[in-house]
């Protein structure tokens, strides 16, 4: 069959179910976005995507047109988080926040590039896992929130914003590491800073560019007399921006991120996001599924096992204690301070997106990408029922 056909087959099955399997999820009050990775893990290629044979072809079968739609989702998913940000987001998280946000990211990051170096894991490796243990889920962690009716208390609001720049430092790890890992660049401590410092340079005059020259484009667009012609310019715009950070060395999805943000700011984005709300409906549950259809079910084993918990209490620890100590000194009291630490540790989207960037590289091995999939997926269950359990603890106190 033709390979366009067989991605089209795989592409309408793997949504399906990975829609199925996140309102599953979501009745069960977990997040969505895991049922949709184990969508793919379940029915992808590694499990009954290749058992279930129709007309002698796999149920599913992963090619180079699934992966690239699959990558679409990931811009869209990252464009999205720029819309919800936005520049007064970002202005708004103040230094508090920011500094929460550091000591949520850095701790982990390089736990998780001297703990695997220390396995045995070659540099790139390792900096992709450490990349892997630096953002927060920011739609877990308000989801949490909003359910455990905590939104309005200082640390929530404290969470929420730290949350907010934690990705954006996420991003920046993101940006460094698929240069020096991905693209061969040697690694040093100095040399890491320079490109860093270099990288958010680039960024921001990418963001500054796209501030003013962006809204100001999607809102003449929605003048137009064409239905949609306003939100088409903002994709158009998520693309445009993707591929300029791809050109100049930085992460395509970097380049999404920036233009959600810029987009952020015009007048007619409550449209652009109800239209970009449609278009992640199909495209988000591909990237998710996607990601879950890579992870070899054969490959576990008691060595693959015991790598995930590793990573999982190193990415659980180091998040919530780098976060509780900086916001210690703020919030003055330990337990408020821990129960932001916990709200912090969720991974996520980002993860998802380093781990699919490792593997389609070929930076990391299988094994290893199945322990920073396993590792994302466990402190996004753990952290939730960890956090609902501390909260309701601590509400059940009498004042003093």
């Amino acid at each position: 069959m033709d390979p366009i056909y067989r991605a089209i087959i795989s592409v309408g099955i793997l949504v399906f179910i990975a829609k199925i399997m996140a309102g599953i999820f979501s009745t069960a009050k977990l997040p969505p976005i895991l049922g949709e990775v184990f969508a793919g893990i379940v029915f992808g290629p590694y499990a009954l995507g290749q058992a279930i044979q129709i007309y002698g072809m796999p149920l599913v079968a992963i090619n180079e047109y699934v992966d690239a739609l699959a990558e679409i989702g990931a811009i869209m998913i990252l464009f999205t988080a720029g819309l919800e940000t936005g520049v007064t987001g970002l202005r708004k998280a103040g230094a508090w926040s920011i500094l929460i946000a550091m000591g949520g990211a850095v701790p982990p990051f390089f736990a998780g590039y001297f703990l695997y170096r220390y396995l045995g894991a070659g540099e790139a490796a390792a900096m992709v896992v450490g990349a892997a243990m630096t953002a927060t889920s920011i739609a877990i962690t308000t989801k949490v929130l909003e359910d455990l009716g905590a939104t309005g208390t200082d640390e929530a609001n404290l969470l929420i914003n730290a949350a907010v720049f934690d990705d954006v430092i996420g991003v920046m790890i993101l940006s460094v590491v698929s240069s020096i890992a991905i693209q061969g660049v040697s690694f040093d401590v100095l040399g890491a800073v320079k490109l860093t410092a270099i990288f958010i340079v680039i960024w921001l005059l990418l963001l500054g560019a796209g501030v003013y020259i962006l809204p100001k484009m999607v809102d003449q667009a929605s003048y137009v007399k064409a239905e949609g012609a306003g939100e088409a310019a903002a994709i158009a715009a998520a693309f445009i921006m993707s591929a300029v950070a791809g050109v100049i060395g930085l992460s395509p999805i970097v380049g999404a991120y920036a233009a959600g943000v810029a987009v952020g700011e015009a007048k007619a984005v409550t449209h652009v996001k109800q239209f970009v709300h449609h278009i992640t409906q199909i495209f988000s549950p591909l990237f998710f599924a996607s990601m879950g259809s890579k992870v070899n079910l054969a490959i576990f084993n008691e060595s693959v096992l015991l790598g995930i918990v590793v990573l999982t209490v190193v990415a659980f620890l180091t998040k919530a204690l780098g976060s509780a100590v900086a916001a210690l000194p703020k919030l003055r009291s330990t337990s408020r301070a821990l129960l932001l630490g916990i709200g912090m540790v969720p991974r996520g989207e980002l993860g998802f997106i380093v781990a699919a960037l490792g593997i389609a590289s070929g930076v990391i091995y299988q094994s290893q990408y199945v322990e920073i999939v396993g590792m994302v997926i466990a402190t996004s269950f753990l952290a939730p029922i960890i956090l609902s359990k501390l909260h309701r603890r601590s509400e059940s106190r009498p004042s003093p």
